[in-house]
């Protein structure tokens, strides 16, 4: 159970940024060769390699900057969730109407289902609205279980207890 003044943070996946990084030095490598093969075999060897190069250093700059911080991605506290990934503020725990595990076995997300989500999404100034991802839906928001250095069902079993504690605050008021 999550006490009132705990917090609990789950850190992002080591995965992710390594398999980006991966994806760019493929990248990287095939526009080497291409430019290497540049030649009357290959006439748009040069322009083909160049954007490949070009290709691979931006995917790896967004992969270095989407998963360069290495601190918590998910907060969970008394007062409510925060995931980094949904460009909101802390949603409060009375906005939350449950929590569940959708998706297939490799592509499971986290769904929190929000009792009047286009109540709380109004609440929100107009540059907070424009940062919202595409996980954020009116009457839900999601978070990817592949995010999480941690297990799902961890992540889950902490999301669920941190909803109840709240409830039960709430209702002892």
């Amino acid at each position: 159970m999550v006490e009132p003044s705990h917090q609990i943070t789950f850190a992002g996946s080591p995965g992710k940024r390594r398999h980006g990084l991966i994806i760019a030095g493929l990248l990287a490598v095939v526009g080497a060769v291409a430019l290497l093969s540049a030649g009357p075999g290959l006439p748009d060897g040069v322009m083909i390699g160049g954007l490949a190069l070009v290709l691979a250093a931006g995917f790896a700059v967004h992969v270095l900057r989407s998963t360069g911080d290495s601190g918590a991605i998910l907060t969970i506290d008394r007062d409510g969730v925060w995931f980094r990934d949904w460009g909101l503020p802390k949603v409060p725990w009375r906005h939350v109407a449950g929590i569940h595990v959708a998706g297939i076995r490799l592509h499971l997300i986290i769904r929190i289902d929000l009792i009047d989500g286009e109540a709380f999404l109004a609440g929100l100034d107009e540059a907070q609205r424009r940062t919202t991802s595409s996980l954020v839906r009116p009457d839900r928001l999601a978070a990817p279980a592949g995010a999480f250095q941690a297990p799902i069902g961890d992540v889950v079993v902490a999301l669920r207890e941190a909803h109840e504690a709240a409830a039960s605050m709430t209702k002892m008021l």
